[in-house]
């Protein structure tokens, strides 16, 4: 709530496409809530990707999306490899450095199989966050 009242989270703030050509697409989250604005990116790279074969969509200017996997295994999930990451703060140095100098910059993967559907979900260090 303090996000909201900051100013750093708008709870009208939703996707507005900044350009679009063929298969691509980039969204200006206008802050809103990032799991809502995640979910409309997925939903809409999965809708190129029925219509025109791949769907690349970038989202920029969002909030927290919590967990990145949710959004490849939705894609696997309709029969799609889903590829997700997202740049955070620096929130922690590099290997042998003693600065905050990188994110912490989750990448996933949704890959749609038979048999139970593969999922990647990681990050840059052992554990998501260290205050």
């Amino acid at each position: 709530m303090q996000y909201v009242k900051d100013g750093l989270v708008s709870l009208d703030g939703k996707p507005e496409l900044v350009k679009g050509k063929g298969v691509m697409e980039n969204y200006d989250g206008n802050l809103g809530i990032g799991i809502i604005n995640a979910k409309f990116a997925m939903n809409r790279v999965t809708e190129l990707a029925e219509t025109l074969g791949i769907g690349i969509v970038a989202l920029r200017n969002t909030t927290h999306w919590m967990r990145g996997g949710s959004y490849a295994l939705e894609a696997a999930e309709k029969g799609y490899i889903g590829i997700c990451w997202t740049k955070t703060e620096s929130c922690m140095p590099a290997w042998g450095g003693k600065s905050q100098s990188i994110g912490n910059n989750p990448h996933c993967m949704g890959i749609p199989d038979k048999e139970g559907n593969v999922l990647l979900d990681m990050a840059m260090s052992q554990f998501s966050y260290k205050a």
